[in-house]
């Protein structure tokens, strides 16, 4: 899924949280505030990607329009239903990127720093100093 068409179905499932966690009855509002954060932390994680994979690219995005959708017409009970199928279709391929992601995170060595690091340095001390003719 394009990262442009993921944030957008992220927003709608973010409105339908909200708008479910501010109107829907007493009962789901935390369970709908939860989502809300949930979504809206998947919003910034993945802004700055180009594709974001999900279990079903076209279930998700079918499924964030229609949670809006309902929340919309205060069916809350089906926002809400619809709501916690999107996040099961994320939850499914979230926890694999994310593994991967500190997987290449922790494959950065102290070592590589600080070799990376007296390059730097090197390259710092060939320069001339100020005032040095």
């Amino acid at each position: 899924m394009e990262g442009s068409a993921f944030i957008a179905a992220t927003r709608q499932l973010v409105a339908a949280a909200e708008i479910l966690a501010m109107a829907g009855p007493p009962d789901w509002r935390s369970d709908a505030s939860e989502m809300h954060a949930f979504f809206r932390q998947h919003e910034r994680t993945c802004l700055g990607l180009d594709a974001v994979e999900t279990s079903d690219d076209e279930l998700f995005a079918r499924t964030s329009h229609a949670a809006l959708t309902m929340a919309g017409r205060n069916e809350f009970a089906a926002s809400h239903a619809l709501l916690k199928q999107a996040r099961s279709l994320l939850t499914a391929t979230r926890k694999p990127l994310l593994q991967a992601a500190d997987a290449m995170c922790s494959s950065i060595s102290l070592t590589r720093i600080l070799q990376r690091s007296s390059t730097l340095r090197f390259r710092l001390d060939a320069l001339p100093r100020a005032g040095a003719v």
